[in-house]
């Protein structure tokens, strides 16, 4: 009796490593505190990259359009300062 306990006792410390990698595999696996069902309702890296890759391809046109008529109003400038200086 003595060695069946033993043994049932190696058994329960064997799987007690199983128990703990499973548990932190899975806690990791969705966002603390948030018990998701759908899967596809979880913010992945590639929705974050896409945003960023939106957020800097507008702030670009921004910048682009902002820099053309920065030039535009420099060059006006320009043209009046000499069209003065003919006269």
């Amino acid at each position: 009796m003595f060695i069946r306990r033993r043994a049932n006792s190696s058994r329960v410390a064997d799987q007690l490593p199983r128990h703990i990698i499973a548990g932190a595999v899975c806690r990791h696996s969705q966002p603390p505190g948030i018990a998701i069902t759908d899967p596809d309702r979880i913010v992945r890296a590639l929705d974050v990259f896409i945003l960023m890759a939106n957020f800097n391809l507008l702030l670009a046109n921004f910048i682009g359009a902002g820099a053309a008529v920065w030039l535009s109003m420099q060059a006006l400038k320009a043209r009046h300062k000499f069209a003065v200086g003919l006269g």
